[in-house]
């Protein structure tokens, strides 16, 4: 979560949607970045209470889809083309989508995965 200022603290985060686990939350400047273990195919919604010590809060949704490298909320053909267009790159800034295994580079394991999750897909939000 990005806020319009610099956080010097936040109080707790809490998820008030979908099936996700918590496992940090760090501030790093304006950001409050939640760390979680998360199902596939979903949306979670996640809080953040007390932001700067000052009762300040935020709440964001967010749909995980893994193998949706161009965000339409859909896996499909596109996906798994717009992967193999990415094999062997590292993961950069303008592809990092496509390195679905997150693992710092786009590779044919990447492109396995999305082909198994071809059809899968979020409901309209």
């Amino acid at each position: 979560m990005t806020f319009d200022r610099p956080i010097e603290s936040a109080g707790k985060a809490t998820i008030t949607e979908g099936k996700a686990s918590i496992t940090a939350m760090s501030i790093k400047g304006n950001d409050v970045v939640i760390n979680c273990n998360v199902a596939d195919q979903q949306y979670v919604t996640f809080s953040v209470t007390n932001v700067g010590g000052t009762g300040g809060s935020g709440l964001v949704r967010v749909g995980f889809l893994a193998g949706d490298a161009n965000q339409s909320r859909s896996v499909t053909l596109t996906d798994l083309l717009q992967v193999n267009t990415e094999l062997s790159n590292p993961a950069t800034a303008g592809n990092f989508l496509k390195d679905v295994n997150a693992t710092g580079v786009v590779t044919l394991t990447d492109k396995v995965l999305v082909n198994s999750k071809l059809t899968n897909f979020l409901p309209k939000p």
